[in-house]
């Protein structure tokens, strides 16, 4: 079998730059940003199931995305009705459940809720 792979982000720390902020939650997220999110310092989160917080660096981020990518191309994960990566590089395209999955991913490392 031939792999082909596919590049979705071009610069995945610039977009995430530009529209993390503009990434809106839902009260029934468990994972939530606390504060604006700043490329050289992350930003604070709240894992509201748990009562935890902690500061996500651009690193995590992107691995963060990379992982979301993956899910959806891989089709383990439907989200927003997202049926391939590349509408991940829309932001209109990101819902609340798609928001939540990418935090619960930058958190987490994986969705453990819902």
């Amino acid at each position: 079998m031939t792999k082909i792979e596919v590049t979705v982000f071009i610069n995945a720390e610039q977009w995430l730059i530009k529209c993390v902020n503009d990434m809106g939650i839902d009260s029934v997220s468990a994972v939530h940003r606390l504060t604006e999110f700043k490329a050289d310092g992350g930003a604070m989160y709240e894992d509201t199931e748990e009562s935890t917080t902690k500061r996500i660096d651009l690193i995590t981020h992107v691995k963060a995305l990379r992982n979301l990518c993956q899910l959806v191309e891989d089709r383990k994960l439907f989200v927003g009705g997202i049926t391939c990566a590349q509408e991940l590089t829309d932001l209109c395209n990101w819902d609340v459940e798609v928001v939540d999955a990418f935090y619960q991913l930058a958190y987490h490392g994986e969705v453990i809720y819902g």
